[in-house]
């Protein structure tokens, strides 16, 4: 019997690990009827034995196998809600497919979305086209449209989260622009744990490249990278920060941060004034200003004391 209560509780805990106080309470009630059993559990085993099951007893399986049919219904919903990259503005509906190939939609709705958080030419095809015709719901992240008026939204159909296992299969990189701190910290662990694999693109396409390594980073201009390295030295100057990797600023490669007009960083930048000696790992689009260099415009382009 013990196996029984413990095993639903273990499947109650999967499918609904995200409301860890409610899973608490039904593990503590399969306790109290465990030893309230003690007593009986010989007499339940030998046949022909009837064992005695008190009031109290009775009442607390009825409370728990209401409890555990509750938490089968809503546990998604709960989990979804309280997971970090869930949005107080969403709307649910069956997901069809946009007019472009990095567009979606919902059934009924001429309204375009974009995918949020994620940098791959093939996610879509691997992912989204496996949610086409399923109910989802649409996390908004970003307050407005972009140019081609899509907003940016996470995906989950009850609980599949699309971002999540794009990452996970190794189907593309964390590009979180609109994402809240909680919400890129969940995604870089999904992506980290592809890299570390060997899943997808971390197969050989994609690698991490060093910033140390100048000419070879040219080899890749125009491409969205991932460059890990210590900052030898910081440049402030009035509009501009520089994070210089290197000795020769025409040469090596260097992350800038504009402080002011349309390319300016969205967020606060007087922690990089401090970054000099630590080991970072930044993501954007190599450009070529001498030596290679990424422009930082979000706080989701970098990583600070990465191993």
């Amino acid at each position: 019997m013990g196996s029984i209560f413990y095993q639903s509780v273990n499947f109650l805990a999967e499918r609904c690990r995200l409301v860890p106080p409610v899973v608490s309470i039904l593990s503590s009630q399969c306790e109290y009827l465990l030893m309230n059993y003690g007593a009986n559990r010989e007499r339940l085993l030998r046949p022909g034995r009837r064992a005695v099951v008190g009031r109290r007893s009775m009442v607390r399986i009825v409370q728990i196998s209401a409890l555990a049919t509750a938490l089968a219904v809503t546990g998604s919903i709960a989990g979804e809600r309280s997971h970090p990259c869930a949005s107080k503005d969403r709307l649910t509906g069956i997901l069809a497919t946009g007019s472009t190939a990095d567009a979606i939609r919902l059934v009924g709705s001429d309204q375009l979305f974009a995918v949020s958080g994620l940098y791959s030419e093939g996610y879509r095809s691997a992912e989204t086209s496996t949610l086409v015709g399923e109910e989802v719901t649409l996390h908004r992240m970003s307050k407005l449209p972009d140019r081609y008026e899509r907003i940016a939204v996470q995906v989950f159909a009850g609980t599949k989260w699309l971002q999540g296992r794009a990452l996970a299969d190794g189907h593309a990189l964390v590009s979180a622009l609109h994402e809240s701190r909680g919400c890129r910290h969940a995604m870089l662990e999904r992506e980290r744990a592809a890299r570390v694999a060997g899943r997808g693109i971390w197969a050989g396409r994609v690698e991490v490249l060093s910033a140390s390594k100048p000419f070879t980073l040219l080899q890749y201009l125009g491409r969205y990278m991932i460059i890990e390295g210590r900052v030898l030295s910081v440049g402030d100057r009035q509009r501009r920060l520089y994070l210089n990797f290197g000795q020769k600023w025409s040469q090596d490669f260097t992350a800038l941060v504009v402080k002011k007009g349309t390319n300016a960083f969205k967020g606060n930048i007087e922690p990089f004034k401090n970054l000099r000696g630590k080991s970072v790992r930044i993501r954007g689009i190599l450009e070529q200003s001498g030596g290679p260099m990424v422009r930082l415009m979000h706080e989701g382009q970098i990583e600070v004391d990465v191993r």
